[in-house]
């Protein structure tokens, strides 16, 4: 164990380290954009109308400089927060038939900021422009491993205090005594080795090999021994120099699955910052411990793993109210900062995967950011011709900036969530959302002074469903003897209270919204 920083520990007990509290306050109710800093604006106006990058695995020119271009674009949005890929310096060789490290993912020196995004001083600069806008930075980080290594000589190419010949920085699980580490790495022990049951998401059930997916690589990427002393120190001093040069708001762990809980914790603290990880797996219990053992946020991963089906004809809105109160049921220690999404850079978007429906996009991002959580929306999912292609990290250019459908509507829903106290500083940024309806179609949802009905069967799907009032929590059980609730955003063709009923309906499935108070300032 490396010693405690002072500005990590506030005491010793025993020799172990009593950590100070992380003040997440600040990211309770704000909405994030994630940008894919290669893939989402170049430098220069001009950059806006060169050829698309779409479908190859290579760097492609979008930078810093470009989100800062493009703030205002994502501002004008309703966003409060960003997250950017990794920005350290990557590996520069490529890859067998993984390409280049365009993405961020494949570190070679974490102190350095790489120079196909930009420069130090381009980050402090976007940390600055987002300050002006009252935005949070998060930025995205990577602790345990560096990028793909099949030689020795490629080690001695990675950065100082990582390029140790010996290997000794790196996990050798299965390496035999009498094996060299250019040897070893030819075929290391890695997360496929450690079970079927394992796949396709990490579950700690059956026969899957825990120590394994601790101490063996990812795949062919080198994986970090942070039970090492020097490697250790060296990840707690990268992310404690991050937060204090830079200034960051926050950041998303990647892989945080794959490292032990001690180490997390100890990083989490170093951080000094609201973190949210990465926990890949179905597994509530699983995923919830991360919570409550080591990081301050998880992506919903339980939750958003099943949406893509569920939001769509093929699936049941009851089995999403279920899964929400088992959630709810495993009591996380903050449930506001479960970071909800509908897609990512790692699997089919959204919008290609249900066929073009806009509807059902339209129908997932209202429960995406109107329910309890940290609504996180990948870039280009408000642009179709983004959106709605094969390469989930094609390029926001030619010129993917203008206004559509799905950019409106997500500005209304930023909108009703700033109006109507959801949004950071709000009255009810920490209120929980109430499931009052399901059926195999829609979902009803009360949070706050909003009720939101989706659905998930497309266009041309009309219901009825009626809810005693004295099911509705707080003051919306007497909302039929009291006051009539507008329509906020979306249509309905149905009363909302009839003969002392609450009935709800929708016009050819889309999104509604209701309101329990006016807001002369929200134009939908």
């Amino acid at each position: 164990m490396v010693d405690c920083h002072a500005r990590i520990c506030l005491f010793l007990v025993l020799g172990v380290c009593v950590l100070s509290e992380i003040n997440t306050s600040k990211w309770h109710g704000r909405s994030v954009y994630f940008v894919f800093t290669d893939r989402f604006a170049k430098s220069d106006d001009a950059g806006d109308f060169d050829e698309k990058c779409d479908g190859k695995a290579q760097w492609c020119g979008g930078t810093l400089q470009g989100i800062i271009r493009k703030l205002d674009y994502i501002h004008g949005m309703g966003f409060d927060a960003i997250w950017i890929a990794p920005p350290v310096k990557q590996v520069d060789w490529l890859d067998n038939y993984n390409g280049t490290a365009y993405h961020g993912y494949w570190a070679s020196d974490f102190f350095q900021i790489d120079p196909h995004v930009g420069t130090e001083d381009d980050l402090v600069a976007l940390k600055q422009e987002c300050q002006k806008r009252g935005m949070l930075l998060m930025v995205d980080i990577v602790a345990n491993h560096v990028g793909p290594i099949h030689s020795v000589a490629q080690v001695k190419q990675l950065g100082a205090r990582l390029n140790s010949a010996t290997g000794g920085q790196f996990h050798q699980l299965g390496r035999r005594p009498d094996q060299s580490l250019e040897s070893y790495i030819q075929a290391p022990t890695n997360e496929l080795d450690a079970g079927s049951d394992c796949w396709p998401y990490y579950n700690f059930e059956g026969d899957c090999d825990h120590t394994i997916i601790l101490e063996g690589w990812f795949g062919d990427l080198a994986d970090l021994n942070q039970d090492d002393p020097a490697t250790r120190e060296y990840l707690l001093e990268w992310i404690d120099y991050m937060t204090r040069k830079y200034d960051i708001d926050g950041y998303r762990l990647d892989t945080a699955l794959y490292m032990s809980m001690d180490f997390l914790r100890e990083f989490q603290q170093a951080s000094d910052r609201y973190m949210i990880g990465e926990v890949v797996t179905y597994n509530m219990s699983l995923h919830r411990s991360f919570a409550e053992s080591a990081l301050t946020g998880l992506l919903n991963f339980p939750i958003t793993l099943h949406l893509k089906h569920i939001f769509s004809s093929d699936g049941n809105m009851v089995d999403l109210q279920t899964l929400l109160e088992e959630q709810d049921a495993s009591a996380y220690p903050d449930p506001h900062l479960l970071g909800n999404f509908v897609d990512n850079h790692d699997g089919e978007r959204f919008l290609h995967n249900h066929s073009g429906s806009v509807t059902d996009l339209m129908n997932g991002l209202a429960w995406t950011m109107l329910y309890h959580g940290l609504p996180i929306i990948y870039y280009g999912t408000e642009q179709p011709d983004v959106s709605n292609q094969s390469d989930e990290r094609t390029s926001m250019w030619p010129a993917h900036f203008g206004r559509t459908a799905l950019s409106e509507h997500i500005t209304q829903l930023n909108g009703l969530r700033k109006q109507y106290g959801l949004a950071a500083g709000g009255s009810d940024a920490t209120e929980m959302a109430v499931i009052v309806h399901s059926s195999e179609h829609h979902l009803a949802f009360v949070r706050g002074k909003l009720m939101v009905l989706v659905a998930n069967a497309g266009a041309g799907l009309h219901e009825r469903m009626c809810i005693q009032p004295s099911q509705l929590p707080g003051r919306w059980s007497g909302i039929c003897s009291t006051e009539h609730p507008l329509v906020v955003l979306g249509q309905t063709s149905v009363k909302f209270c009839e003969d002392g009923l609450v009935c709800l309906s929708s016009n050819n499935a889309m999104p509604v919204v209701f309101a329990l108070e006016q807001d002369s300032k929200l134009v939908i």
